[in-house]
């Protein structure tokens, strides 16, 4: 199996047919993610698997952007990043044509999280192309 499909400033480099795309904690601090889902669709990659990335627990929330302001251990300084908190129906719908879900389910660490008490899980994806 290939798996060389990488991510950089906005743009998509291919050096081979990739079977499986791994997007691991990345999508909720990318600024176009529908640019992203669809530029993934046209690689036509056999397997994407989605992993830790936040959506809301309720369907009926849409997308919601937000400050991560991380514990001063990790980089040595108070340290903060724009990120989004999704829709799981309006994220999957725009790959359901071209693929299918295999695995969704709460991260192992099922842990829930309150943004203004509206409740939000990092979830676990596989889609397998049609």
């Amino acid at each position: 199996m290939d798996c060389i499909v990488t991510y950089a400033r906005g743009l998509f480099y291919e050096r081979k047919n990739a079977d499986v795309l791994l997007l691991s904690s990345v999508l909720q601090y990318l600024q176009d993610t529908v640019f992203v889902i669809e530029t993934i669709k046209t690689k036509k990659v056999l397997y994407i698997i989605i992993n830790r990335i936040p959506f809301f627990e309720s369907k009926a929330i849409d997308n919601a952007i937000c400050i991560q302001q991380l514990n001063e251990s990790i980089y040595g300084k108070p340290t903060s990043f724009v990120c989004r908190i999704m829709n799981q129906d309006f994220f999957i719908s725009a790959l359901l044509n071209d693929y299918e879900i295999e695995i969704d389910q709460i991260n192992f660490e099922n842990l829930r999280y309150d943004y203004h008490g509206d409740f939000f899980y990092f979830r676990f994806l596989l889609l397998r192309r049609k």
